[in-house]
């Protein structure tokens, strides 16, 4: 059970391959509250395919009875997880199809939430000030090519409806282009997908 202003460290793993993860919860209302938490030594899903450096494993927490949190989160990966270099490694989450990035990184995508570090001398990836919870992994911020040459792009309202016109030059391995809304410009909503 979780209280208040209370740290807890989950031990996963054995000797060669330590895992562990430690939430610190600073705020939040708590209705026998617990948490439950596993791992998987595998690439985070849906995390984009072109990137070279991450880390190779995933950590799940998902909570019962907590409300309105305020936390902060640090996890413990192995040498053996790690894709490409650490170089510029930070923490990332993914909470349904939302990903979420700390504030300050150049991830292309996903909405900033806290603040992130890494730790290289001890594996330690360390998040603050988070308020979602979901899958937590690492990876190094990196200049994506994209699969399309955009040519131009166009927007305009039509009553309540918005209409999108593109065109593109080229796409390469380019399967689909995902349509999304948002009112806040934070959180977005996938409305559709339209074939590459």
């Amino acid at each position: 059970f979780v209280n208040s202003n209370s740290s807890y460290t989950f031990p996963i793993g054995e000797a060669t391959n330590y895992t562990p993860l430690t939430f610190v919860l600073s705020a939040g209302t708590l209705s026998n509250a617990y948490l439950t938490l596993y791992t998987k030594a595998v690439k985070i899903p849906d995390l984009n395919a072109d990137l070279t450096a991450y880390i190779n494993r995933y950590w799940n927490l998902s909570p019962s009875g907590i409300t309105s949190p305020t936390y902060d989160i640090s996890y413990t990966y192995v040498d053996g997880d790690i894709v490409g270099s650490e170089t510029g490694m930070l923490p990332i989450k993914k909470s349904g199809s939302t990903w979420y990035k700390p504030t300050g990184s150049t991830f292309t995508d996903g909405i900033e939430q806290g603040t992130g570090s890494l730790n290289t001398g001890s594996n330690l990836l360390t998040w603050t000030g988070l308020s979602t919870f979901s899958l937590f992994s690492g990876a190094v911020e990196e200049a994506i090519i994209l699969p399309i040459s955009l040519l131009s792009f166009k927007g305009e309202k039509n009553g309540k409806n918005n209409i999108l016109i593109w065109e593109t030059s080229s796409e390469i391995n380019n399967d689909f282009f995902t349509i999304e809304k948002t009112y806040d410009c934070e959180n977005f909503e996938i409305v559709g997908t339209i074939q590459g």
